[in-house]
């Protein structure tokens, strides 16, 4: 909706909107020939909506505990789930979609109107079900042994099998009538293939009815052997490990691609518990180390080491439909790995103080990534094993208890985080690097962050108002086409480099406040600027438009470039890529340092010698508010939680929310 379209006038009369039609053609067709309105109003849109979704889902969950021998037990679980979803949206035949899809596929002859599309409602109706289960058995060890019982084991072995059924149908009825539950029929296959000339256009509107009727049925199937085992010695040595295997039918037939082995060995000091360790300061002082390997796979179905086709239904073709290679077959398919190493510090002081220090290295390998392939095999690209990935960090929780007395508390509490990843290998070809990685397409780029951000290195508007851009030599070109991939600039990343909250808490006796702060630093995003395209129809302009070139000299003062004002223009700069400078150079980069004020929490829980003669046993008031305050290093205040980093296009923050509630015990 256009920001000048009015709903109402003066006298609240319902104004109808003809931005997408001529209002004067509209006029004609409808008082001459007997169209229907080519005029829309949100309001009557409001009303007519016949729009109803049932939803039914329910969960049976059974469970079964048998013991062995003591500390050895033998377990079963059982869950099902079933869930339904029917849609029925019924499209009034007054409704402007309906009225627009009439029209266009209405013609004139001797004997007025004839209506290739039924004069009627229209009906969409779609169902989705879903069943799934999950069976879990296992045998679970968990004993102490030894003269002093210095000796403790847990160990668990068993297997887990899970199964999701998914089918959806969809199909729509024209000319429906809901009272008598009838629809009319149509020559779909002459829509199709010769569609309908309407006396406004010079070319013929098709309507395919075979993309609104649909059926899919997805099942897939999941297995997995597990085994961990746990001893400690004295409470002071703990070694731990485990291993766990995992299938899917994604993968195939073939136990080579459907099996995913994983494991992880760990092992803890407890050095507050040595017999040579004297210092009541320290209250604890643990040492963990582990390490480990995990794997993951696509559930897109967008890979597969066999082929896949799909069956597409055409009224174009006889039989109904043919079949499309959907992907093709990757007999190297492997499941994705990442190898981690932790090492952790646990810490406690004065019985007040407890902070963890853990510092990590991920190693991911095996990566899914596009790769350009020869469009003569007949596709262009398909996700292969191509990266490999570096991810390092550290991070830091501190929880204290600053004061700490009968009737008053103040505790902190403070988690600090430090990442960095860096792509160490990457196979996959990138055919067009200028344009892909400022589009945020290359996914993978050798030595340089998986969340990288590239631009145009912005070199201001001339004195036509059309945006430039440096090369690396210095010289100013006016189209991404005149650049290679080394004039492109690293702009960052946009995944917080440090990240982390800050919390505190006050009581006083039954009174509790709770403040929660969060933030992200060494970061940045892009923010959305506006095209040069004159022939753009959205309503949603950029408001930076306000400031675009108009004229020589405007280029000292604006970066916001000109408006291509007739079709040469537009074809000699918006087409060849000059608009992409508008929009993906260094200029549109902005900061992402913020901090959040994201959570304030009171709560009141009234003395229980108030309630001591009355049926209440505790009674508590909470009030809560949510997104309180924020600070941003951008100097617009944009959120950059509410902005797509690499594409800058705006979505709307997270608005402040106030909740409150009254919790009775009886």
């Amino acid at each position: 909706m256009f920001p000048f379209q009015m709903l109402l006038d003066e006298q609240g009369n319902r104004i109808a909107d003809y931005t997408q039609f001529s209002r004067m053609d509209a006029d004609k067709y409808t008082s001459e020939y007997g169209y229907l309105s080519f005029g829309k109003n949100l309001l009557d849109e409001v009303d007519l909506a016949n729009n109803t979704t049932k939803n039914t889902d329910y969960k049976a969950r059974f469970g079964l505990d048998y013991r062995i021998l003591e500390g050895l037990n033998l377990s079963a679980d059982y869950q099902y789930e079933r869930y339904q979803s029917i849609n029925k949206d019924i499209q009034s035949v007054n409704s402007y979609s309906v009225r627009e899809l009439i029209n266009q596929h209405t013609v004139i002859n001797e004997n007025g109107l004839s209506y290739r599309i039924p004069k009627g409602d229209i009906l969409d109706h779609s169902q989705n079900d879903i069943e799934a289960w999950t069976m879990k058995i296992g045998a679970t060890l968990n004993r102490n042994f030894g003269i002093d019982k210095q000796h403790y084991v847990n160990a668990t072995a068993g297997f887990e099998v899970r199964s999701k059924h998914s089918t959806t149908e969809t199909y729509r009825k024209l000319g429906y009538d809901d009272q008598v539950l009838s629809w009319s029929p149509i020559d779909a296959v002459d829509l199709a293939t010769n569609g309908t000339t309407p006396p406004w256009y010079d070319y013929p509107m098709r309507y395919y009815a075979s993309s609104y009727d649909g059926f899919n049925d997805i099942l897939n199937r999941e297995v997995s052997y597990y085994l961990s085992g746990v001893y400690t010695y004295d409470n002071r040595y703990t070694v731990s490990g485990s291993l766990r295997i995992d299938k899917s039918n994604l993968f195939g037939v073939s136990d080579k691609y459907r099996r995913n082995p994983i494991w992880s060995f760990g092992a803890n000091w407890n050095i507050k518990n040595e017999k040579f360790f004297h210092c009541d300061a320290i209250t604890a002082l643990m040492l963990r180390a582990s390490v480990g390997l995990t794997g993951n796979f696509d559930r897109s179905g967008r890979t597969s080491p066999i082929m896949i086709g799909q069956f597409i239904s055409s009224d174009l073709v006889d039989g109904g439909g043919y079949m499309r290679i959907t992907t093709p077959p990757n007999p190297l398919l492997r499941w994705e790995r990442t190898r981690s190493i932790n090492l952790s510090v646990d810490l406690g002081l004065f019985d007040r103080v407890n902070t963890t220090f853990t510092y990590y290295h991920n190693k991911g390998y095996d990566l899914l990534g596009e790769a350009q392939l020869d469009p003569t095999v007949g596709y262009s690209e398909q996700l292969i094993n191509s990266a490999d990935m570096n991810n390092t960090g550290m991070e830091i929780q501190l929880d204290a208890d600053l004061i700490r007395t009968r009737d008053f508390t103040w505790n902190l509490g403070w988690v600090f985080g430090y990442n960095k990843n860096e792509i160490t290998r990457n196979s996959a070809h990138d055919s067009s690097p200028v344009l892909n990685r400022v589009h945020g397409t290359t996914r993978f780029v050798e030595g340089y962050s998986r969340e990288s951000i590239w631009s145009y290195r912005w070199a201001g508007l001339n004195e036509m108002g059309l945006p430039q851009a440096y090369k690396a030599d210095g010289t100013k070109v006016t189209s991404y086409e005149d650049l290679d991939v080394e004039d492109l600039e690293y702009s960052g990343t946009y995944q917080p480099k440090y990240s982390g909250s800050l919390s505190t808490g006050f009581r006083y006796k039954s009174l509790q406040a709770n403040f929660l702060f969060t933030y992200n630093f060494g970061h940045i995003f892009r923010v959305e600027y506006p095209d040069m395209n004159p022939f753009g129809s959205s309503p949603a302009l950029n408001e930076r438009i306000a400031d675009r070139w108009r004229q020589p000299g405007d280029e000292n003062k604006t970066d916001i470039p000109a408006i291509c004002s007739d079709m040469m223009n537009y074809l000699m700069t918006y087409q060849t890529g000059a608009s992409e400078l508008a929009q993906y150079s260094s200029n549109s980069i902005r900061k992402g340092d913020m901090i959040r004020l994201r959570e304030i929490l009171l709560n009141y829980e009234l003395p229980k010698k108030w309630l001591h003669n009355s049926p209440v046993k505790r009674l508590s008031i909470t009030a809560q508010l949510n997104n309180v305050w924020l600070w941003t290093a951008n100097k617009e205040g944009y959120d950059p939680e509410a902005v797509s980093p690499v594409s800058g296009t705006f979505s709307l923050t997270d608005p402040i929310a106030f909740t409150c509630g009254v919790k009775l015990d009886f």
